[in-house]
């Protein structure tokens, strides 16, 4: 389990980026307000796949791709430890910002686990100060844009800054790190068919073995939890299968692959430090046919690994260098390019394609050439953010891989 504190350095860290029932649920529904069409302060442009401008977003902005547009929320988590935040969605076709939602006493999301299920837009959040060790309210926020509507959903009382979600088929898969005495990791499920959140797993920790769970994704017949399990010093990372019901089908120890993998890492020199990174928090986690495993945390791995063949496909250390979304998966690279003008460390955006990692063909304009940010929704669709340098010359680009 993970003390509280741990998290607070990485609440600004986040910011850079511009993851039956035994608690009581509480669900709100919320109509949306009119169109905004002012400009924001900070503003940078949204340029549609032909170039032109749609809306200006303010450029501290959390904005992720999804179907029919793009959500984003008007919160400033470094500015105090709650503040009101605010959850809008871009109508990229009527060209249109309209606000859904409004979230008192926030003091935390989770923008890289936000997940797309049936048209909707889902990410969790926290209400109470996560800034210090009592246990907060963890909400399930849900944002359907073309209907102009919002509702949120109570997950635990007992909620802590970190967590991980995935849909698995028509459910949601929340993973939560409960704040209980003892303390113990927990996987929800959420049913939007009628509504309800309900336990399916639960992992106390013990006095000498603890087991802590790193992330969740969906796998090819069920669900997959990144598992880290703690006993007498020692640590070892495991992907854990389970069947759609929570049944364990499997389980691998990964510490041989993802140490080989973590080492091609620059700068990474020992076993060591990469033990200690896998005691990180993971914003990143899934699997590609059974068999490609995605991983990023919040220290400094990047890595996908061929679990079948043990061949590292990708090993790097860019800040927040994975997509957010419900997309396929893919890393980028800044501005630095590698000596003998390899490729693969170029600016521009990497996915797995056949089993290789390949450059897609997005090309940002030469007046803003480094890419600061990416995100793909479910429908193929990529919202990318451009720069040279200079936030004020920003731009947000719509790019649909022909």
């Amino acid at each position: 389990m993970m003390c509280k504190k741990a998290v607070i350095i990485l609440l600004a860290a986040l910011l850079l980026f511009a993851a039956g029932c035994d608690k009581s649920q509480t669900t709100s529904e919320t109509e949306s307000t009119a169109p905004i069409s002012t400009q924001p302060k900070h503003s940078v442009d949204l340029l549609a796949e032909d170039g032109s401008r749609t809306v200006a977003l303010d450029a501290r902005y959390l904005c992720t791709a999804a179907e029919k547009g793009l959500l984003y929320d008007d919160f400033d988590q470094a500015a105090a430890p709650t503040s009101t935040a605010v959850y809008h969605w871009i109508d990229t076709a009527a060209r249109e910002d309209v606000t859904l939602m409004t979230l008192e006493d926030q003091s935390y999301e989770t923008v890289y686990a936000r997940t797309e299920l049936d048209g909707a837009v889902y990410t969790l959040a926290l209400t109470g100060n996560s800034r210090d060790n009592a246990p907060d309210t963890l909400w399930l926020l849900c944002f359907d844009g073309p209907g102009r509507t919002a509702a949120k959903y109570q997950i635990t009382d007992n909620g802590f800054p970190y967590c991980s979600m995935a849909a698995m088929d028509d459910r949601l898969l929340i993973v939560s790190h409960e704040m209980t005495q003892p303390a113990s990791d927990r996987v929800y499920v959420f049913d939007p068919a009628d509504k309800t959140v309900r336990k399916l797993l639960s992992f106390p920790a013990g006095d000498d073995v603890t087991d802590t769970l790193r992330a969740v994704c969906a796998d090819e017949d069920g669900f997959a939890l990144l598992r880290l399990h703690l006993e007498g010093g020692s640590s070892e990372l495991y992907l854990d299968r389970y069947d759609r019901s929570g049944q364990s089908r499997s389980e691998l120890a990964l510490n041989e692959q993802m140490i080989a993998a973590a080492l091609e890492v620059p700068g990474v020199l020992s076993r060591q430090e990469v033990l200690d990174e896998f005691g990180m928090m993971v914003s990143g986690f899934r699997l590609e046919e059974g068999r490609y495993l995605y991983y990023e945390n919040f220290g400094r791995l990047r890595l996908i690994v061929d679990l079948e063949t043990g061949r590292t496909l990708f090993a790097g250390d860019d800040l927040y260098a994975m997509s957010v979304g419900s997309g396929r998966p893919a890393f980028y690279f800044l501005d630095f390019f590698m000596p003998g003008g390899d490729e693969l460390h170029t600016p521009g955006i990497y996915a797995l394609r056949e089993g290789e990692m390949t450059k897609l063909p997005f090309a940002p304009p030469e007046e803003r050439s480094m890419i600061r940010c990416i995100s793909h929704a479910a429908d193929g669709t990529w919202l990318i953010r451009v720069t040279d340098g200079n936030e004020e010359n920003d731009a947000w680009h719509l790019w649909k891989e022909p």
